[in-house]
């Protein structure tokens, strides 16, 4: 076991997938490898905090009529008899069993070909490295409460000049340089009795925003959109693309959206 053959593992390791000789190798390198221990804490840490953000999702209200309604145009109104078998008090219980398996791969297939848009990829990684950044001991790279301070340290280290707005009951805790795609963001941090919020701000041509939902207030256009439990609003400042990332609701990202802009 090495270091890179150690990064397949790490999941079902975590997960208590594994045997117990895949275990023994993976925790003798361990017990030598003071960075793979960090990574794997680091996953640790990533897993549990995914588990208490994370919420379940919401069944559609209606969403046994659309079901019913696709099936019932491919199999001629064999959908309502697959359903109506279930109220069958004296059904077997091995078919009920059967017909079950049935029904949720129907909705499994209904939900792969139904669900909206994938989210837009600066969505997921923004979510990503914000759930990344608030899992380490520290989510900055230079902590400072200085707004000043702050901007001039993003000078020469992003391709465009950022400015560091303060955010009405929220701690400015700091800032540091993070890569999507093909450019350099700025990514601001904020905190509020133990929350943390991220402020993004990049070059902004070229980002596609698919899959965002559009909302005007006080003048401004904001595209926004959910990924992993996590909110994120988006809008421009000129040539700046301006995005906020954090467990709250819309309305409260735009209000304060309306102070960074």
């Amino acid at each position: 076991m090495n270091c890179q053959h150690l990064d397949e593992y790490l999941a079902p390791y975590l997960d208590n997938e594994l045997g117990k000789e895949e275990r023994k190798e993976i925790e003798d390198h361990l017990s030598t490898c003071s960075l793979c221990r960090e990574r794997l804490e680091e996953e640790g840490r990533i897993k549990s905090l995914l588990k208490k953000k994370v919420p379940w999702a919401k069944v559609p209200f209606g969403l046994r009529e659309r079901i019913l309604a696709q099936m019932e145009s491919a199999s001629g109104g064999f959908s309502e008899r697959v359903f109506s078998l279930f109220s069958l008090k004296s059904f077997p219980a091995t078919a009920t069993a059967t017909l079950g398996v049935i029904v949720v791969l129907g909705l499994f297939l209904y939900l792969r070909t139904e669900t909206p848009l994938q989210a837009a990829p600066i969505l997921v990684e923004s979510v990503n490295d914000h759930i990344h950044a608030i899992s380490r001991v520290s989510p900055v790279e230079f902590a400072s409460s200085n707004p000043e301070e702050i901007t001039v340290w993003f000078r020469g280290r992003v391709s465009i000049p950022i400015h560091t707005p303060s955010l009405e009951g929220w701690t400015l805790i700091g800032g540091k340089v993070c890569y999507f795609s093909d450019r350099r963001v700025a990514c601001l941090s904020y905190e509020r009795g133990g929350d943390i919020i991220s402020l993004y701000m990049c070059e902004g041509s070229g980002i596609p925003l698919r899959g965002m939902r559009e909302n005007r207030a006080q003048g401004q256009t904001y595209q926004s959109g959910s990924h992993m439990g996590y909110n994120g609003l988006f809008w421009k400042d000129g040539d700046l693309l301006c995005f906020l990332i954090a467990p709250l609701e819309k309305e409260e990202l735009i209000q304060l959206a309306s102070q960074g802009g």
